[in-house]
């Protein structure tokens, strides 16, 4: 009886631990091309961070008081928190911004993001993006990933450098466009500098087709042109058919990319993504994989 018993306590801790293993990916909001993820602070109830892979580190607006309170560490540039976000527990500094107003995330804390999730906390780990349920998960090793999609998943040229995901974009003819996967990139699919923009459309700045946008980036107002590629795009086996190309008609330095120290030639939205595909960031490996479940 006692060897039943032992028996059975072992096949119950095996399926207990099998359920364990099971991937679990979080809902998260859009807020128009944006990915809005759940994070909870120490303390606080859960609020929504911007998940950005353009941006090399994570930030939070300085608030008044209220994220002090639970910070572990705090001075003028950062504060150390412990949260949770897609399924990791982890404690990170984030870096402050907007710090001269003292931003009061009591009015807004469950109304818009009031910080940033960046690739400093996605180093050396997986981001599952299922964008058909809008879900997300960070996993530390892609057996998990595995063991959910089998053989479904399709690598594709990439690279990561300087914490930036980067990946290869081609157009029938062989231009090669080596692109920045950015969650936070805008509306348009692909967003490079003017010359590479009039090549990809065909257009000029003064073309009546333009459809012209001004946006809010990094502190200040960008006003951008885009218009529509006269070309197929290609990511691996993946076509993008005439994507919306876009360029920042400013001095914006973030949008120019050719004075970047990595070496791009802009940046690749979600647009290209939306409603279709589940995305494998894999930064430990350095590869992308996508699963197009239609496919399957």
């Amino acid at each position: 009886m006692r060897r039943n018993i032992l028996v059975l306590i072992t096949v119950l801790m095996s399926f207990t631990s099998c359920i364990n293993e099971e991937l679990h990916l979080s809902k998260y909001k859009t807020r128009g091309a944006a990915i809005l993820v759940p994070v909870k602070f120490k303390n606080r109830p859960v609020t929504f961070l911007q998940l950005d892979t353009g941006s090399a580190r994570s930030h939070l607006k300085l608030c008044k008081n209220e994220l002090s309170r639970v910070s572990n560490d705090s001075n003028n540039d950062s504060q150390t928190h412990s949260i949770e976000v897609l399924g990791q527990k982890l404690e990170h500094k984030f870096h402050l911004y907007n710090y001269p107003k003292k931003f009061d995330c009591n009015k807004v804390w469950s109304k818009e993001p009031i910080g940033t999730i960046g690739n400093d906390i996605l180093k050396d780990k997986l981001l599952v993006i299922d964008f058909i349920q809008s879900k997300a998960v960070i996993v530390d090793d892609e057996s998990l990933i595995k063991a959910k999609y089998k053989q479904n998943i399709v690598y594709v040229e990439s690279k990561v450098i300087s914490n930036r995901f980067i990946v290869n974009v081609n157009t029938l003819s062989g231009k090669k466009l080596p692109l920045m996967y950015d969650t936070g990139g805008g509306e348009a699919t692909i967003t490079v500098e003017y010359p590479t923009w009039q090549e990809l459309t065909g257009k000029s700045l003064d073309d009546s087709t333009n459809i012209l946008t001004r946006g809010w980036s990094w502190n200040q107002y960008v006003d951008f042109v885009s218009n529509y590629s006269k070309v197929d795009i290609y990511l691996g086996p993946m076509k993008i058919k005439n994507p919306l190309i876009m360029f920042a008609n400013s001095d914006a330095k973030n949008f120019k990319f050719s004075k970047y120290k990595v070496n791009i030639s802009g940046i690749l939205s979600n647009k290209a993504f939306e409603g279709d595909y589940i995305l494998v960031l894999d930064f430990k490996n350095h590869k992308l994989g996508m699963l197009d479940p239609s496919m399957e």
